[in-house]
């Protein structure tokens, strides 16, 4: 008889844990906290914090919010969970879809970092899950935090209206329709502004469309930083970054150390969502130390405005995009320097760097220190001038021509101490197009040339790479390199990801190697 009460008493028990929730809806007044003992929390009403409340949610909390409902925070959300305890917003839905629910809605809530960008108080999301919403996050006139999170399976994993002095870091956004968004300029005239906000370190990856989109119509976004994201496999464009408000648009931001891959990968109904790796406004951006490789529209591609201050693009490395490598459209005053412009175009006819026809006149741009190497196309195509190339490596273009000058330029273009891939001037000549081809264009002074490859630019990737089978062991030899002060070569493969691999070795300055037991069918790089 004991037995059987204490098994009845463990049923209830179980049953208890199994089955008990907690219904919450309406307005938190007062501080409050949502623990895991109560958990799961279903969202049956709009919830408001107020301006005087903080709502904290324990490590290991589920919230589950009923359709078209949101959660509205005008005072302070605190939901710390851990990597094992991870706090998740997410469908009531028995079989949840995408816009089951509405938002987390940031409204006129703030956070606080010490000087070392270190999270000291206010609203915070930290190891969290959110997914199956409308808008996973939507921020309007506030600061957060949002660090070691997921936001998965949103219409827009974050929608940006107003934001300031943020953190984003560590986070995951994937298979979203668009990783963000920013709809302040398509709702009731709005304006949206976007300061002084960090991604550091997040991944955006196989969303339908845009990876990261953070600027666009009437919207101002201004001296932020975004660092050490990778931004892949994504529908639409890897960055964008497009143009907004006639008065700054998106301008004053830093884009570092960035990698951009094999976006442009949706045909989701026919409908075009770019693919390229970057869309940038053209305004006083720094575009640097990125890799945007492989990416089906142009690795970078300019998005106009009227301010005409100029970007600055330098040590990126820019490989086998489908469009352009760079694309200058309707681009003034930039610097672009030190740049390695590798295995660019496609079927698509496009030059590897080139300011084509477009609503506003492209001039006084400076394209210096570059090595621009396989060009499936011509090397260089312009429209307009004036526009200086100057002291660029131009190696193996597949075109018909290095410099083209496209109808209506009649600048004269100054392109003096380039390498052409040749010391033999008459050469030279037959790789350029311009004046003395049709007299209604300008003439590209090419004099001085460059005799030996300009080593002040990035070095040029080895070529003539082969493998082959020896016995139990695979061959590699290759060319060797032009410039006059190369260290040596070095070998990676292992995991290969597109853009890296698990195992590098030093080769030192040779021009062949064996790898010992090595398979044929690895894919082995040299640099």
């Amino acid at each position: 008889m004991k037995k059987s009460i204490v098994l009845l008493n463990l049923f209830l028990l179980l049953s208890t844990l199994t089955f008990s929730q907690t219904n919450v809806s309406g307005a938190i007044s007062s501080d409050a906290t949502w623990s895991l003992a109560n958990s799961p929390y279903t969202v049956t009403g709009n919830i408001l914090i107020s301006s005087e409340a903080t709502l904290t949610i324990e490590a290991g909390v589920t919230v589950k919010v009923n359709s078209g409902l949101y959660i509205k925070v005008q005072g302070t959300i605190i939901a710390i969970g851990t990597s094992s305890e991870k706090i998740t917003f997410t469908s009531s839905s028995s079989n949840p879809n995408k816009g089951d629910w509405d938002k987390i809605w940031l409204a006129s809530t703030s956070t606080l970092f010490d000087d070392s960008g270190n999270y000291s108080s206010g609203t915070i999301f930290n190891h969290c899950v959110i997914s199956y919403a409308d808008e996973g996050l939507r921020l309007d006139d506030s600061s957060f935090c949002l660090i070691n999170s997921e936001l998965s399976e949103n219409n827009k994993g974050i929608n940006f209206r107003k934001v300031i002095n943020s953190i984003i870091a560590n986070n995951n956004f994937n298979n979203n329709n668009s990783g963000t968004s920013t709809s302040a300029g398509t709702e009731e005239n709005g304006v949206g502004s976007f300061t002084y906000t960090k991604f550091l370190n997040n991944t955006f990856e196989s969303n339908t469309g845009h990876g990261l989109i953070f600027g666009g119509y009437r919207n101002n976004a201004n001296n932020n930083l975004i660092k050490n994201n990778v931004s892949k496999n994504n529908g639409g464009d890897g960055m964008n970054f497009s143009w907004g408000d006639v008065v700054k648009g998106f301008a004053d931001n830093i884009i570092e150390g960035n990698i951009i891959y094999n976006n442009g990968t949706s045909t989701n109904n026919g409908m075009n969502y770019g693919g390229n790796g970057i869309t940038v406004g053209r305004d006083s951006n720094v575009i640097k130390k990125n890799f945007i490789i492989n990416n089906k529209g142009s690795g970078i591609s300019i998005s106009g405005t009227y301010i005409y201050e100029g970007l600055t693009i330098e040590n990126n490395i820019i490989s086998g995009n489908l469009d352009y490598a760079i694309d200058l459209s309707s681009n003034t005053n930039s610097t672009i320097r030190y740049n390695s412009v590798l295995n660019s175009g496609s079927s698509t006819g496009k030059p590897s760097t080139g300011i084509p026809n477009s609503y506003m006149t492209s001039i006084n741009n400076s394209i210096t220190y570059n090595t621009i190497y396989n060009s499936k196309n011509n090397t260089i195509e312009l429209r307009y001038g004036p526009n200086t190339f100057n002291y660029n490596n131009f190696i193996k273009n597949k075109g018909d021509y290095v410099f083209k000058l496209l109808t209506g330029n009649d600048s004269a273009i100054d392109a003096e101490n380039n390498y052409w891939g040749t010391s033999t001037e008459s050469e030279i000549q037959a790789a350029i197009y311009d004046y003395y081809e049709d007299f209604e264009l300008g003439a590209v002074d090419y004099t001085p040339f460059s005799t030996a490859l300009n080593t002040t630019a990035p070095i040029s990737p080895p070529s003539d790479v082969t493998k082959t089978v020896s016995g139990s062991d695979v061959v590699l030899n290759w060319t060797a390199n032009g410039e006059s002060d190369l260290a040596g070569y070095k070998l990676h493969y292992g995991s290969p990801t597109g853009y890296s691999y698990s195992t590098t070795v030093d080769l030192g300055n040779v021009t062949t190697y064996t790898v010992t037991g090595g398979n044929i069918s690895t894919e082995y790089a040299i640099t």
